[in-house]
């Protein structure tokens, strides 16, 4: 049983408990998962003779392996790469053609230049690829923005569209070898940007919406029944609305409708139809307002995914299910697993901002330019603009200019002239040639001169104005191999790491070298100032071995996450970090394991304090012979939606232990703890805790972690006691430790 199942069935003897003072830890926030990135103005389609979720075409991320189709089985994402012929299009439509069980794609429209209409017919067979249709009786005008839907004997059934002269308002039906125009006796307005769904409960194609010829946005709905097409006027309607999506449940026999964009702005709600009324569903968790996404319905009887869209910043990747009553998020998107990409918080709008890098460790490419956004819970994309910084190998330094509210962004690459490029939120600013600067640089904030600095090997500093990097006077030894450097607000100094050796200080004038002592941050090294801790936290590794977390207090540096740590980063080199003020936390992303050779990372973590959490001994246990008494060791203190690692010291070798989980340390069902275990040949050892639930732990590291993602745990108590193996000891041969209080903290 998964230990996250088990922790919830144990701990039904949940108590509230909170502990005084803080500690600052790791926790794996967004760990990653294979997806096929963002999507916007795609296609979407369950295909029946493959059982398969079909994403085509569209706009979406530049993947370092491109991919043009993404297919989802119902427990994983695959993607390939189709021909370029098809490969180039936006705004689709596609459907199942059920008596064929393949899918048909028509039309859309050239992504770049003219964005001319497209007109080709496709298939995807149910080998999965894809095979070009030229029907001989012709095909319906060059058109995207139409859509397209199962129809009611079984073929596939057109309607409207934008092609290079009009909107249209003609039907066709697809009958798996040719077109045919129909003609009812009257049909729906013309418009583009509308949705379509087959009602197979009724018998029946529903449209909803779009956007008509006069470039308004409508509200209507409209029902096909293979001859003609009748409007209905139920009382309650969704607003009026274009790029919305819409699917069919078939457990349930309605229709479900999402999103949207109404003129103004991306919208959030879900409605359904069940043939006579809509109805709006309000949920808790739902998918960020959106437009230009896809739906269908799911591999699940009973769900309807959607998957994509975007709104007036950011672009999503994020594929979700609806079960009827409400929204779960089945794979989240992430960005590509990278190192050597560049971390800022967004103070302004309270994002972390999340650049470039490169995708491998060897070889050293491909690069990536892309753009993403942590909001606190999901990554999303922005998508590429006219004006976009290249990729570049190694080269970007970034900070964000509090004071002007702009990311900056600076080329150090020493084979092309260092550039300085601003993100103001939505857009790039145009690229200023900084001449003035030398490669080997690193950006920091300096909250006294409300500026953003670049801090040089050898200590020139210089401050970023808008238009230009202007000299700061500075005296003093500065950093000779300058690795990392942070601006520590609380005593008003830019702490800066010098190779492996040396720790400096600059107070806006003057470098100073902080005297030796204790620990050193090691040569790859990325670091950030933690406001609440008020010291500088630095992410520290060698390129060989797992990553370390110090902390700088002004004096001396402190190792507060060894190496040794399971639930903590691992990356040696490579990875980006930044303080996040809205979370006061620190976050850590991407890296590799080895210079040139390692894999590279793609999980978000966050490093903060965590409020009400601890562990703590109670009791005595009993020693063994060989190894004497037991001890839980534990990383950090419990925290809900991480990970809690706990290690058993002082173990005979070759000997087998486990740690009891309970929910109780006063009784076990009727019996009362502790309980003496000298009659059952164990004398001096008590158990102490209820044996809920026994997890073994593995015998090259005697360790094991409990998954504590479900938030319903914050705040419970739950008890520990290891046993393990000491055939000499006694009868029983088995030796105990103390227990163990554990209180399930928060970030």
């Amino acid at each position: 049983m998964p230990i996250a199942s088990t922790l919830s069935r144990s701990l039904w003897g949940l108590t509230l408990a909170a502990t005084a003072g803080a500690q600052a830890q790791w926790m794996e926030v967004a760990p990653y998962e294979f997806n096929p990135g963002t999507w916007t103005h795609h296609a979407v389609a369950l295909q029946p003779a493959t059982g398969e979720v079909v994403v085509a075409v569209g706009e979406h991320t530049a993947l370092s392996s491109p991919a043009d189709e993404a297919s989802w089985s119902g427990a994983a994402w695959a993607v390939q790469t189709l021909a370029t012929s098809l490969r180039n299009r936006t705004d689709p439509g596609m459907a199942a053609h059920t008596n064929t069980g393949q899918l048909v794609l028509f039309g859309g429209r050239a992504p770049e230049g003219a964005r001319l209409p497209l007109g080709e017919t496709w298939v995807r067979l149910a080998s999965g690829n894809w095979a070009l249709r030229q029907p001989a009786s012709g095909e319906p005008s060059a058109r995207y923005g139409h859509a397209m839907a199962a129809a009611p004997n079984g073929d596939v059934i057109l309607f409207g569209g934008q092609t290079s002269g009009a909107v249209m308002a003609d039907t066709w039906r697809w009958d798996g070898s040719s077109w045919s125009q129909l003609a009812p006796p009257s049909a729906p307005p013309a418009r583009v940007g509308h949705a379509m769904a087959f009602d197979a409960a009724r018998g029946v194609v529903v449209l909803f919406g779009g956007r008509d010829a006069g470039g308004g946005e409508l509200a209507d709905t409209w029902e096909w029944n293979g001859n003609v097409w009748s409007q209905r006027a139920p009382a309650t309607i969704p607003s009026a609305r274009v790029d919305h999506a819409l699917a069919y449940d078939a457990l349930r026999g309605e229709l479900v409708l999402f999103g949207g964009f109404d003129g103004a702005v991306a919208l959030g709600d879900t409605w359904t139809w069940d043939g006579a009324t809509w109805t709006q569903h309000a949920t808790a968790v739902a998918p960020p307002p959106s437009f230009g996404h896809g739906m269908a319905a799911g591999i699940t009887p009973g769900t309807v995914l959607l998957f994509g869209g975007r709104d007036d910043r950011v672009r999503f990747g994020d594929l979700w299910s609806w079960n009827g009553a409400t929204w779960n998020v089945l794979r989240p998107a992430r960005p590509e697993p990278r190192r050597g990409a560049e971390l800022v918080f967004d103070s302004v709008r309270g994002e972390l901002l999340l650049y470039g890098g490169v995708k491998s460790a060897r070889p050293l490419r491909p690069e990536l330019a892309d753009l993403w956004r942590w909001d606190g819970s999901s990554w999303c994309e922005f998508p590429r603009q006219t004006s976009w910084p290249p990729a570049q190998l190694f080269t970007w330094s970034a900070a964000f200019d509090e004071a002007r509210g702009r990311m900056v962004l600076v080329n150090g690459n020493s084979g092309v002239p260092v550039e300085t490029i601003e993100w103001d939120g939505t857009a790039w600013g145009p690229s200023v040639v900084s001449q003035e600067l030398s490669p080997g640089f690193v950006l920091v904030y300096h909250g006294r001169l409300a500026s953003v600095l670049s801090i040089h090997s050898g200590g020139e500093v210089r401050a970023w104005d808008g238009s230009s990097w202007a000299l700061i006077p500075s005296t003093g030894r500065g950093p000779g191999l300058l690795t990392n450097a942070a601006y520590d607000a609380m005593r008003d100094r830019v702490v800066a790491n010098s190779g492996s050796t040396d720790t400096l200080e600059w107070d806006g004038a003057t470098w100073v070298t902080v005297p030796r002592g204790g620990p050193r941050p090691r040569i790859r090294t990325e670091s950030a100032y933690h406001a609440g801790l008020e010291r500088v936290v630095a992410c520290s590794g060698d390129g060989y071995d797992d990553q370390e977390t110090l902390e700088f207090d002004g004096t001396r540096w402190e190792v507060t996450v060894p190496t040794s740590y399971v639930t903590s980063p691992t990356a040696p080199t490579g990875f980006a970090v930044a303080y996040d003020s809205s979370s006061r936390s620190v976050y850590q992303f991407g890296g590799d394991d080895l210079p040139f050779a390692g894999s590279v990372h793609g999980t978000l973590w966050r490093y903060g304090t965590v409020s009400g959490g601890s562990y703590t001994a109670f009791g005595a246990g009993c020693p063994s012979p060989a190894a004497g008494l037991p001890v839980i060791t534990a990383e950090g203190v419990p925290c809900v939606g991480g990970s809690f690692a706990l290690r058993i010291q002082n173990v005979p070798f070759r000997s087998q232990a486990f740690v009891l989980l309970g929910a109780s340390r006063t009784t076990w069902g009727p019996v009362p703890l502790p309980l003496a275990l000298g009659g059952f040949g164990a004398p001096g050892c008590e158990l102490l805790v209820s044996p809920d639930a026994a997890i073994i732990a593995p015998a090259y590291a005697y360790s094991l972690v409990l998954p504590l993602r479900d938030p319903a745990l914050l705040g419970a108590t739950f008890y520990n006691q290891a046993v393990v193996e000491a055939i000499f000891a006694h009868p029983l041969g088995l030796v105990f430790s103390a227990g163990y209080e554990a209180v399930v903290g928060g970030f």
